[in-house]
């Protein structure tokens, strides 16, 4: 959830930041790691929650890592800046929910 936040704040960003490698490649990582996690969350916990993409967050995973020469990097900079803050408030309520299945 931090590393979905920290790549959630640079939200609007543009110029310098947003064409480095380095910030391109660190974008990438996040995303993976978002889907990663996503995966492991069971199929009837997802089944609790079908308002979050888990199909579209693993599918956006699988291609950065398996068919990264092709990944659009202003596609993916918009799944982030657009997609993400919608999914962290949703996460952010389910995580707070007394016996959510997500930590427990």
């Amino acid at each position: 959830m931090q590393r979905a936040k920290r790549l959630s704040s640079h939200r609007g960003a543009s110029g310098p930041i947003w064409t480095t490698t380095t910030f391109f490649h660190g974008l990438v990582r996040a995303v993976e790691i978002i889907g990663e996690a996503a995966s492991r969350v069971s199929a009837e916990t997802r089944a609790q929650y079908p308002g979050i993409p888990w199909k579209a967050i693993i599918g956006t995973r699988n291609k950065v890592i398996h068919d990264y020469v092709s990944v659009d990097h202003d596609i993916l900079w918009d799944t982030v800046q657009v997609d993400l803050p919608g999914l962290i408030a949703q996460l952010e309520e389910i995580l707070s929910e007394p016996d959510n299945p997500l930590t427990s």
